[in-house]
């Protein structure tokens, strides 16, 4: 029975951290701009949110839609069991069952290399530390100086 649950709080929860996400970063771009004194009476319901805010929210609303899609086919599984109980390895739909199980393990494996390119394409921070360990070789040589990690 956990096995047909798992997945499916997986995806609850992570959608709802998407959301708690959001809204924190909505509430903490509007005291950052409250602070800074760059409100005035007529952007008080304009956006709140700054450009690096909004890339942040394109970014985790990309990978968590990219989990929630490539997470289906588990999800779908777990579903398909509790309706169809002969639907498992070694019982009578167990083929249909390892190709729907092959697909989910492939889609999860997509995920990963698709979080890659989301956080490459919107995380400069990311971007420079990846073009500086591949362009130095090491990541513990700074302007030909070794850098301790302690």
């Amino acid at each position: 029975m956990s096995r047909n649950v798992y997945p499916v709080i997986n995806l609850t929860v992570t959608i709802c951290c998407l959301f708690v996400l959001v809204y924190g970063l909505e509430t903490a771009s509007k005291v950052r701009r409250a602070m800074q004194n760059r409100l005035d009476q007529k952007d008080k319901n304009s956006s709140f949110l700054s450009d690096k805010d909004l890339r942040i929210i394109k970014m985790i609303t990309l990978v968590t839609l990219s989990s929630v899609i490539c997470n289906l086919p588990l999800f779908f599984i777990s579903i398909f069991r509790l309706v169809f109980p002969e639907f498992d390895a070694g019982k009578m739909y167990s083929q249909l069952f390892n190709l729907v199980n092959f697909i989910g393990s492939f889609t999860v494996w997509f995920n990963l290399s698709i979080n890659f390119v989301i956080y490459y394409t919107y995380n400069t921070q990311f971007k420079t530390t990846l073009r500086s360990l591949c362009s130095t070789g090491s990541p513990l040589y700074y302007s030909g100086k070794k850098k301790s990690l302690y």
